[in-house]
């Protein structure tokens, strides 16, 4: 479970340590801190990836044993769709809330990789996620996070 100490006491689950990080650095820009209703809207996103499409994922990819079979068939079809409902309902454009970057991007950004590495998506099949993906990937901090972690870009 992810945990964020803070001087108050400690934080959990992604969505809100994303909202906490965001508010409490109001001049990086991360969310819409001004308008309380499409803040909410962005948490909104983040707990669906954080509800829907993390378990999805990661049920189908970090198993151990790994899936097989059936099993392996409904996980996928499961992450397929719950990855569609985010291509085809949720996300906003050009960036997951709307017109400016947020830690949504972030956040759906590694499930974008998951994704791409696990081959459930090509740029055909998702063009929005795919284009989203490759825009944070341009992005300075990005860039530096994945050298820092040894990663590149996909």
């Amino acid at each position: 479970m992810p945990a964020l100490k803070t001087d108050r006491g400690v934080l959990t689950e992604n969505p809100v340590i994303l909202g906490y990080i965001a508010q409490e650095n109001p001049d990086a820009k991360l969310a819409p801190n001004d308008d309380s209703f499409a803040f909410g809207q962005m948490q909104s996103f983040n707990i669906y990836l954080s509800g829907s499409v993390h378990p999805a994922l990661g049920k189908l990819m970090f198993s151990r044993p790994p899936l097989e079979g059936q099993a392996k068939d409904d996980a996928r079809a499961l992450a397929v769709a719950k990855l569609r409902m985010v291509e085809d309902a949720l996300f906003k454009g050009p960036w997951a809330a709307g017109g400016d970057y947020t830690v949504a991007d972030g956040y759906l950004y590694v499930f974008e990789r998951w994704a791409k590495q696990g081959g459930l998506f090509d740029d055909g099949s998702f063009p929005k996620l795919s284009e989203h993906m490759a825009r944070v990937q341009e992005r300075p901090a990005v860039r530096r996070a994945l050298e820092h972690e040894g990663l590149t870009p996909l």
